[in-house]
């Protein structure tokens, strides 16, 4: 989890000011959740223009109800784009939508 120490600001200067990247790896079955934009908009506000990807995992789960599969994904896309471009201010919208990646653990293993 994200929101797990109480001295947040601390913990991001000690660990993430040399990061390169950051990943955020969402739950596709759900919309981005309140602690982690939490945690991104004080990385944000730490570092200016943090390098932020995200990855909505469990994408299998849409793969249950394919009628609805195209629309989940445009909404996912949508708000995580606008998470980076309108909230953080990280990124233009173009170069949101490259940072965007729907993934399956489940089935990378099962394909191994």
């Amino acid at each position: 989890g994200i929101d797990v120490t109480p001295d947040l600001d601390s913990w991001i200067d000690e660990h993430c000011l040399d990061a390169d990247v950051f990943v955020l790896v969402a739950n596709s079955e759900s919309t981005l959740m309140r602690t982690e934009k939490n945690f991104f908009h004080t990385v944000s506000e730490r570092l200016s223009k943090p390098n932020i990807f995200i990855l909505n995992n469990r994408w299998d789960a849409s793969a249950s109800e394919p009628e609805f599969m195209e629309a989940v994904k445009k909404q996912h896309l949508e708000r995580c784009v606008s998470f980076l471009v309108e909230e953080l201010g990280v990124v233009d919208r173009l170069q949101a939508e490259d940072r965007v990646f729907f993934v399956s653990a489940k089935e990378a293993l099962q394909s191994r």
